[in-house]
């Protein structure tokens, strides 16, 4: 572990990291993203995307309201504020 990862209470995870442990391809993220619906914790150095970790739930919650409630995304964008 090095110093940066020590000081970080929440780990902030990769793009790819939260597609997978949403279940949902890395486009389908970055669209959300787009949309404002995942947001974008902070840029790395090198200028990846940094999300916290409960972003994962939010894409499953996501996802969910789509095929439960038949929610178009805007209309999940201004239901989750």
């Amino acid at each position: 572990m090095n110093g940066l990862e020590k000081t970080m209470p929440n780990k902030l995870i990769t793009i790819g990291k939260l597609a997978k442990g949403a279940s949902e391809s890395v486009p389908t993220i970055r669209h959300w993203v787009a949309m404002g619906i995942i947001p974008v914790k902070q840029l790395s150095s090198g200028g990846y995307q940094l999300f916290e970790p409960n972003m994962m739930e939010r894409a499953k919650q996501v996802r969910e309201m789509q095929k439960k409630k038949r929610l178009s995304l805007e209309e999940i964008r201004k239901e989750l504020g």
